[in-house]
């Protein structure tokens, strides 16, 4: 298991230099509980690249970032990149079994 340090690296930065190009939107994805279905964070939609959008996840792990496109194509996933800190009142079921999400553009 790997150790979260107190001050994870810059997400957006990080976000950045990973995201391949064309990307507009970010989406985190972590193990599932009992059935191991990973669970998508935020479910139904995305966060947004520029303007940077922080993250709320539920609890603090390595996340893999799913990137999109202006119209929420799939561009990528990049497994295991993001370190995320939880977010107070974050429950596991606000995440959703999607890869793609709601959001129509």
């Amino acid at each position: 298991m790997l150790e979260i340090p107190d001050e994870p690296p810059d997400l957006e930065l990080l976000l950045l230099a990973i995201a391949p190009d064309g990307a507009w939107w970010y989406r985190l994805r972590c193990p599932g509980l009992r059935n191991g279905a990973p669970r998508y964070f935020p479910g139904g939609d995305a966060w947004c690249m520029r303007p940077h959008e922080l993250p709320a996840v539920p609890w603090s792990g390595v996340y893999s970032v799913c990137f999109y496109g202006e119209h929420m194509d799939l561009l990528g996933v990049c497994d295991g990149a993001a370190v995320v800190l939880a977010s107070e009142g974050v429950k596991i079921g606000s995440g959703d079994h999607r890869l793609h999400t709601g959001r129509k553009l």
